[in-house]
């Protein structure tokens, strides 16, 4: 046979509950009041420091941290920072190098553009293989790639003629 189920009703457990949440709810509350009493003495105490104190001013100053001459100068300091610590030596050491390669080509002037990566080289070749052989050598170097013709003129001299040139390379640096 089956055991009887007896189901109790009764409100004595859920008087128990109700007393309990209202103990917790009760904790809670004296816990929110003094927290609050805490936070009023210390924004008292807060004010009278200052008050007593005048001379401290808590309020954000609204002029700027720098002056306009001020950050001026910090740019001008940064540009020329950054011009310093361009590799130079580099440069002109991989210009030499391949000078040393091809004597019969004269360099009328080096235009590096750091801003840009590049450079624009002019110069003067005895004939248009010297031209293009220093084209490619300078290809082939590691800070100066992409090297590019970009034009060439024939100078009629008084004993020969010249082939004056430009070209542009990436400065990889």
């Amino acid at each position: 046979m089956m055991k009887s189920l007896n189901l109790n009703f009764s409100s004595h457990k859920q008087a128990n509950m109700r007393k309990i949440t209202a103990l917790i709810v009760a904790g809670l509350m004296l816990i929110l009041v003094s927290l609050l009493f805490k936070h009023h003495d210390i924004t008292k105490k807060i004010d009278d420091l200052a008050a007593s104190q005048p001379n401290v001013n808590l309020a954000v100053s609204k002029q700027p941290a720098f002056s306009e001459d001020e950050i001026k100068a910090q740019t001008m300091a940064t540009n020329t920072l950054r011009q310093l610590n361009i590799p130079w030596h580099a440069l002109l050491t991989t210009l030499e190098q391949v000078q040393t390669q091809h004597p019969q080509i004269k360099l009328t002037s080096v235009q590096p553009n750091p801003i840009k990566n590049d450079i624009i080289l002019s110069g003067e070749a005895n004939n248009v293989a010297a031209m293009m052989a220093y084209v490619e050598t300078l290809k082939q170097q590691h800070s100066l790639q992409e090297a590019t013709l970009m034009n060439q003129s024939v100078i009629e001299g008084e004993t020969q003629k010249t082939l004056a040139f430009t070209l542009h390379a990436e400065w990889k640096f």
